[in-house]
């Protein structure tokens, strides 16, 4: 299976003067313009989304409009089960697989929205969906930058940009696309995904730092000790993976990459 990293310019200071601003018209713009994509989060991850689906689009709706009534901003929610307690060990009565429970309503992906703007409490068992959540508000501030070679990419391919920044003397620790534009967390608060989206940033002095260690020469050598079908996409995606650090640079902008 393929994925994308998505990077994106932006003002992290701004982000994060916006967590918990009660900035309502950031909060309206962004839901209005992403609304659609929000509900196909949440119907992707919901178990119980179709029994909810009136309630959960007029709650997208009230948000568009401004009105945030429908979300309790300090609702105390469980703690996630830790792994072991999914397990089976065999004690419980075979009639409590028949017993489902009562359908319930879960954090939807606008309501996350509302939470980092408006400063609520957080659901720790919905990390992607405040993950996406500052997707959308970070493309909504500021510019998605080109980024062809990074759509529809698998492990190894970010393994393989690694590599050869690594024999081009870029060691992992100042930078790796993995250990930095993927895995490095948010640089924002939120409840950390389980699964996707990964998320990655460099700020603006990380991006000047780094710039410089990315010689061409060097560069090009490594990328011919490559793989003969991967030599072309590296010099792609590596190019447009300089572009953003010469953006940051130019623009004093820094850097956040959303992988999923």
């Amino acid at each position: 299976m393929s994925y994308s990293l998505t990077p994106v310019l932006i003002d992290l200071p701004k982000l994060r003067d916006l967590m918990g601003s009660k900035d309502l018209a950031v909060l309206q713009a962004v839901i209005k313009k992403n609304r659609q994509d929000m509900l196909a989060i949440d119907e992707m991850g919901d178990e119980f989304f179709e029994e909810f689906e009136k309630e959960i689009k007029a709650d997208y709706k009230a948000f568009v409009a401004g009105d945030l009534s429908r979300v309790d901003l300090k609702q105390v929610y469980p703690d996630p089960p830790d792994d072991g307690d999914d397990i089976d060990d065999g004690d419980e009565d075979e009639d409590d697989d028949d017993d489902e429970g009562e359908p319930t309503r879960e954090t939807t992906t606008g309501a996350a929205l509302v939470h980092l703007i408006l400063g609520g409490s957080m659901d720790p068992s919905k990390g992607y969906k405040y993950g996406y959540a500052l997707c959308h508000l970070c493309e909504h501030l500021g510019r998605v930058p080109d980024h062809d070679s990074w759509c529809s990419i698998r492990s190894r391919s970010v393994e393989a940009v690694d590599a050869v920044l690594k024999k081009a003397g870029v060691k992992p620790k100042t930078f790796s696309v993995e250990g930095h534009l993927q895995y490095r967390g948010a640089p924002v608060a939120i409840p950390a995904p389980d699964d996707f989206p990964a998320i990655g940033y460099l700020t603006r002095d990380e991006a000047r730092t780094l710039l410089p260690l990315l010689d061409p020469a060097k560069i090009d050598a490594a990328i011919r000790n490559a793989p003969d079908d991967y030599q072309e996409w590296l010099e792609t995606a590596i190019g447009e993976l300089r572009a953003w650090l010469e953006a940051c640079v130019k623009t004093d902008r820094d850097l956040i990459c959303f992988y999923g």
